[in-house]
């Protein structure tokens, strides 16, 4: 940097002897051409002052951004030094907890003797203080490596979920794409089929209680897809047989299945609300002797599911270990089992579920039954 300070004055005095001749040299009038070779001699010494004086001033900011960062590293080393330090005080004081006679409390945030003993390290006992800490950095390395290869496996099982989803995406666009082309094929051939028949509810259909209103459905569309001799029918005076005991009154609709040839001949379906079961008992003693035989093992004399039991026991104010009242207030009609199922089962006590007959092979029956009578 001096060397390129002296260049600099040199260089600047004989910018100012050139000058002085230049003057002197007009002044005694010279030629022109010595005139011009002054002034181009000048110009030369004008560049190289201005590209000394550049490298001084880069030479400058060079030193100035130099001695900031030794600032900074002494600095630096200051913060760590004072860190040390720190470190080193409680070092010693840790070291002369441990060595005196009162019990070495860790500190915040390490485990704690008693959380140490309670995991299942391969560490052998600590014999002071010291090695009691070094099992407990262990402990806490094997659990965060634990915690790091458990969130592996989670991250590795979304990712698989995550592509899984993409996928059904995929396809489930591709299927509304397909069937948005199978829809008008659909209804070209709809439009060439026979009209299907449908039921016909009415308003005194509608108001059948729901058990009764799922069994007449079902069965009216069971007879006429398979075009039986059969007709549903739905009552609304109340049956003169059911008695008028309030635990075993019945709704005043009820349904029955009659034979077209013979209406004579019919199975009536009865609900009674305050047992939640439907009773079944038919107009023709033959019929009602084919009813018992439905089911061998389901006469009809006992409670079909246990709710109905405990709604008896309710409504008498009785208790479960006391003797359940006898269904002979229902008679003639019969909670067969096999009546049951749009009431549901309800809930087991014996935690055992026994399945309902299938109601469509039991009005297959049912039919036979009456067209046998019929007959």
């Amino acid at each position: 940097k001096l060397v390129m300070e002296l260049a600099s004055r040199e260089l600047t005095s004989h910018l100012r002897r050139l000058s002085s001749e230049l003057l002197d040299a007009k002044r005694r009038g010279e030629p022109q051409e010595t005139l011009q070779a002054l002034a181009a001699e000048g110009s030369a010494l004008l560049i190289e002052l201005r590209a000394h004086d550049h490298h001084l001033l880069a030479e400058g900011e060079r030193t100035v951004c130099a001695v900031q960062a030794a600032k900074d590293s002494i600095d630096v080393a200051e913060d760590a030094a004072t860190e040390l330090k720190y470190e080193q005080v409680q070092c010693t004081r840790g070291l002369r907890t441990a060595g005196g006679s009162t019990k070495y409390s860790p500190p915040e945030g390490l485990l704690s003797a008693d959380e140490l003993a309670t995991l299942e390290t391969p560490l052998p006992p600590a014999r002071n203080p010291r090695e009691e800490m070094l099992h407990r950095h262990a402990a806490e390395l094997l659990e965060r490596r634990r915690l790091c290869n458990a969130r592996e496996h989670a991250v590795g099982e979304k990712r698989g979920r995550a592509s899984e989803l993409e996928q059904h995406r995929a396809k489930a666009a591709t299927i509304g794409t397909q069937l948005e082309g199978l829809l008008p094929s659909v209804a070209a051939l709809q439009e060439r089929m026979p009209p299907q028949p449908r039921l016909k509810s009415t308003d005194v259909t509608r108001q059948l209680p729901p058990p009764l209103h799922v069994l007449w459905s079902s069965s009216a569309a069971y007879i006429l897809a398979h075009e039986s001799a059969a007709q549903m029918n739905v009552c609304e005076e109340p049956d003169a047989r059911v008695t008028d005991v309030d635990l075993f009154a019945a709704s005043p609709l009820h349904v029955s299945i009659s034979s077209t040839s013979s209406p004579a001949a019919a199975v009536h379906f009865r609900f009674i609300p305050a047992l939640q079961i439907i009773g079944v008992y038919a107009s023709l003693p033959t019929l009602d002797d084919g009813l018992l035989s439905l089911d061998a093992t389901d006469d009809g004399s006992t409670y079909p599911n246990e709710r109905s039991a405990l709604l008896t026991l309710k409504a008498e104010g009785a208790t479960a270990k006391q003797i359940v009242p006898s269904l002979s207030g229902l008679l003639p009609a019969r909670p067969y089992r096999w009546a049951q199922w749009p009431t549901s089962d309800g809930p087991q006590l014996d935690e055992e579920l026994r399945p309902l007959p299938v109601w469509h092979d039991t009005l297959k029956q049912i039919l036979l039954l009456l067209a046998s009578a019929s007959s």
